[in-house]
């Protein structure tokens, strides 16, 4: 009897548990469901930094290669900070950074500035500048106004060589490019070939 009674109850139980293979299963409180999956990975809560440069403005025009360019930047911790790749060093006021750049020259020249925190965070803030160091080449030529008279109608004038009208009131006038010398040298001929020469010095003037 006692054989017979536990087959029985094996039975029910077979058959028990054929009938609940299909029920949804209940989770208990404090009991995670094996199937569920989570996210164990910490979360970092703290903001990216920033970086601002202040000087010189987007848009500049340099007369100057060398370039200190100043930033401001922000963050929590540690912060490491280059413009165009070269360390900044912290300026008097906090927060604040300074770079000292040797610029290329051009009409559109990038400045990046670039933080980065302790844990990796990296920001970055950019401009353009127009950079010209090179004086323009110019060329010069002195011109005078040189003029005077003679005592007589047939006398000739020539400056540097080149002959003057007499006026008829025997004034005589004319615009000199001044030569290398700055030297400037008058002869007065009269017809029987008499000569007084004068030479101005503009070095001395």
């Amino acid at each position: 009897m006692p054989r017979l009674f536990l087959l029985s109850l094996m039975a029910a139980l077979a058959a028990g548990c054929a009938t609940n293979t299909s029920a949804p299963r209940t989770v208990l409180p404090g009991i995670t469901d094996p199937t569920e999956t989570r996210d164990l990975r910490p979360r970092n809560p703290r903001q990216p930094p920033r970086v601002l440069i202040l000087t010189p403005r987007d848009g500049s025009r340099l007369v100057f290669r060398q370039a200190e360019v100043l930033v401001q930047a922000s963050g929590e911790g540690a912060l490491r900070v280059d413009v165009n790749g070269v360390p900044a060093v912290p300026d008097a006021a906090s927060g604040r950074f300074v770079a000292t750049l040797i610029l290329d020259e051009g009409s559109s020249v990038p400045i990046t500035a670039r933080v980065e925190d302790a844990l990796g965070q990296v920001s970055r803030h950019g401009i353009l500048v127009a950079v010209d160091s090179t004086p323009p080449q110019v060329e010069a030529r002195s011109k005078v106004v040189v003029g005077g008279s003679v005592d007589s109608h047939d006398t000739r004038v020539t400056v540097n060589g080149k002959p003057v009208p007499v006026a008829a009131d025997m004034s005589w006038e004319t615009v000199v490019r001044l030569p290398a010398d700055l030297m400037v040298t008058i002869v007065a001929t009269d017809s029987f070939g008499n000569q007084t020469v004068k030479v101005l010095d503009y070095s001395k003037q």
